[in-house]
């Protein structure tokens, strides 16, 4: 049995959402959001790796680089020329 059962008293991860699996899942895009916007809000010139991110938001290097790479596409397409033969 837990010490926090014997003695009455809650564990602070009782009371932490972002220890939950599933609410991590639900929200780890806007985490990941958050900690590029603290970035730029501090003036932050270095690069900011993804596996610092997945550390940061407690998810794989591989989903934050998903992330990334689905941004870049997406970036690349609402830059592309539009092409029409004249």
């Amino acid at each position: 049995m837990p010490l926090a059962s014997l003695t009455g008293m809650q564990s602070s991860n009782d009371n932490d959402k972002t220890t939950n699996p599933r609410w991590l899942l639900e929200h780890s895009d806007r985490l990941l959001r958050y900690e590029c916007e603290l970035r730029r809000k501090s003036g932050a010139s270095s690069e900011l790796f993804p596996d610092e991110l997945s550390d940061k938001i407690g998810r794989t290097q591989g989903y934050v680089c998903g992330i990334i790479k689905n941004a870049i596409a997406r970036a690349k397409l609402c830059h592309k020329p539009n092409r029409t033969k004249h």
